[in-house]
């Protein structure tokens, strides 16, 4: 309101000085008390506020007074107009856009031109341009024209840092250019006015919005406020649709990575007992995104004989991935090809040569490759780098050893073995350091200790309690931490008849027992 009352002051203070030139005699407007107090004639201009009103001037001939009187009426009209028309601008400009808002199913080039359409109908402009800036080219494009082909406006591309009305706009909040002036070279040729206001979101800069006029006209303080809503409406628009488009990527992405963070088929995380004749088998992995660097494996071989794989890349998801996959594919590629009698320091050679000529050399891998002979009941297993594994035998806890570098690092590094034989009742721990290096959030680590301390009473247990069992220590020891690294454990356990009887009942037992207990009704 306060910016129509300015707009209206300016608007009379020039008429008084034109008229006042023109008649050679002092003139204003005024009340006729003001023209009573001063000795001034008083000439009316009617109004249908009734406020008294007119010219305040100096004594005039009859001819000249008749023509005051006449344009007075036709100014007092004019107005009783303006107000009209700028009332109803006010009430067009709160309710639409804000109470029209383009349907969520809208696309945005319809939504976009449906905003462009408003800020012309409500401004009563001829036509309406938005220009987006290409951040790559740093330049701006038309997006979208209301009215207009891109044929029609001179430099429809605009770069950022040439001395353009559009960076002067986005500078000084908007301007107006005229072909009086110096903005022919901006206009289109029906154009004699145009007006350029910025769309921005939180400060940045996304682009311009132009509305053009034919006939040259006074652009009031209402009208910059109207293009400045609207080109917040639009630069809101815009930033919706790019979170929008954001987040659909971003969901994309994440069903890219959970499908390739599942391992094909077989035996990532179980294998079928009737594979498995003379070893219990349990595996539990949890990684720290949706794909995980950690590998861990078991598959069927010739001559009853089964192959375990657990490793760990350096790193975390895809990179960390795409290490591990290199290595699995190099296994899979060396059983496929090769029907020979491998032993576990030539697998994991030739794993390391795969490795060395494929990834980078901050990319390596830690491992073990192990060989379980069931009808001899020895365990053969290769060492590169990894964690140490246990061998769980009689209440005692006995490390194994390690047989050479990491794989990738030296490509003609060489490893060895160790042959353990396993006899009924014994279990052996193969993991990552994400299970012994887990921190809590008073920044203590697990280590082997955890792992050992958190089996307890292990003899007559089968490989999945007792792999539950360190599941559960270790989620009990980092309760306040964050997970930092991918964890897997795979838990290799020779049963014996009497042993694992035992331990199936017990766990037969406590299931009974907890459904009898979820069934109870309350007293």
């Amino acid at each position: 309101m306060q910016a129509e009352q300015d707009d209206h002051e300016r608007w009379i203070k020039r008429l008084e000085q034109r008229l006042t030139a023109a008649l050679g005699k002092s003139l204003r407007l005024g009340t006729a008390e003001q023209a009573r107090q001063q000795g001034r004639q008083f000439i009316p201009v009617e109004r249908s506020d009734a406020q008294s009103q007119g010219f305040l001037t100096e004594p005039l001939p009859a001819v000249e007074r008749e023509l005051l009187g006449i344009l007075g009426e036709s100014l007092g009209r004019l107005g009783v107009a303006e107000r009209e028309l700028a009332a109803h601008r006010r009430e067009a400009r709160s309710r639409a856009p804000f109470r029209r808002q383009p349907p969520e199913k809208r696309e945005l080039a319809s939504s976009l031109e449906y905003l462009l359409r408003v800020a012309a109908q409500l401004g009563r402009f001829w036509t309406a341009a938005l220009f987006v800036i290409d951040p790559e080219a740093d330049r701006l494009r038309p997006r979208v024209l209301y009215h207009l082909a891109p044929s029609d406006i001179p430099c429809c591309e605009r770069s950022l840092s040439e001395d353009s009305p559009d960076v002067a706009a986005l500078e000084q909040g908007g301007l107006t250019i005229s072909r009086a002036g110096d903005g022919v070279e901006w206009l289109p040729n029906e154009a004699s006015l145009g007006i350029c206001v910025p769309v921005k979101s939180s400060g940045d800069a996304i682009g311009t919005l132009w509305c053009y006029e034919r006939r040259h006209r006074f652009v009031t303080t209402q009208d910059m406020d109207l293009l400045r809503s609207i080109g917040s409406q639009i630069a809101e628009l815009l930033e919706q649709a790019a979170v929008a488009r954001e987040l659909h990527e971003h969901q994309h992405l994440q069903r890219e990575l959970k499908y390739a963070g599942r391992m094909p088929s077989s035996a990532r995380y179980r294998i079928d007992p009737g594979e498995c004749r003379s070893l219990d088998l349990a595996i539990r992995s949890d990684g720290v995104r949706e794909v995980s660097g950690d590998w861990c494996e078991v598959r069927n071989l010739q001559d009853e004989k089964l192959l375990m794989v657990i490793g760990d890349a350096v790193g975390h998801s895809i990179p960390a991935a795409m290490v591990m996959s290199a290595a699995r594919g190099a296994l899979h590629a060396l059983l496929t090809e090769s029907t020979l009698d491998l032993k576990t320091g030539e697998i994991m050679g030739r794993i390391n040569r795969a490795l060395h000529s494929v990834t980078r050399s901050e990319q390596f891998l830690t491992a073990i490759v192990a060989i379980y002979d069931q009808s001899r009941k020895e365990l053969t297993y290769t060492n590169a780098g990894h964690p140490l594994p246990y061998l769980l035998r009689d209440g005692q806890a006995v490390p194994g050893e390690a047989h050479g570098l990491l794989l990738g690092v030296q490509a003609d590094a060489r490893y060895g073995a160790t042959t353990v034989s396993l006899e009924p009742g014994d279990v052996v721990l193969l993991l990552t350091d994400g299970v012994t290096e887990a921190m809590n959030g008073e920044r203590k680590i697990y280590r082997g200790e955890g792992v050992l301390n958190s089996l307890g009473d292990w003899r007559h247990e089968s490989a999945e309690e007792i792999a539950a069992r360190i599941w559960r220590g270790l989620r009990d020891h980092v309760r306040g931490g964050r997970q930092q690294d991918d964890r897997t454990l795979l838990v290799l356990r020779v049963p014996t008849q009497e042993g694992f009887s035992a331990g199936r009942a017990m766990a037969g037992a406590r299931t009974d027992r907890a459904q009898a207990l979820a069934s109870r009704k309350p007293d």
